[in-house]
């Protein structure tokens, strides 16, 4: 590896755009789980693999970015592990929402306005 930004990361990382990719994508794989996890019956375990899912994703999309930047067949191997353990993670947290999904409990309509009065 190299620390000259004017000859490895710049022409590579910022020129291409795929600094934006990560960006987006740190972002999103951080945020997203707790804002699609937390709540009353929030499970760590649920929200981490969310996370571990999102990251994945976020691994094949930088695979397909990568085509321009590295070689085909890394970036092949990066998308193919990246869907591997999206589709692995993806079934625990399938499995892990239906374990739990009879804590879900209908609450009715909410009460028009007529009703509040």
């Amino acid at each position: 590896g190299s620390f000259a930004f004017n000859d490895a990361i710049l022409p590579g990382v910022v020129s291409t755009g795929y600094i934006a990719i990560v960006f987006i994508g740190g972002a999103m794989t951080i945020l997203h789980p707790f804002n699609a996890n937390l709540g009353p019956d929030e499970s760590q375990y649920r929200t981490l693999y969310v996370a571990v899912e999102k990251a994945a994703l976020i691994m094949v999309i930088a695979g397909l970015a990568s085509l321009t930047v590295i070689g085909a067949v890394s970036a092949a191997v990066t998308m193919l592990v990246g869907l591997l353990i999206f589709l692995v993670y993806f079934n625990k947290f399938m499995k892990s929402v239906h374990r739990e999904a009879y804590k879900v409990v209908g609450t009715g309509l909410l009460p028009s306005a007529e009703e509040l009065e």
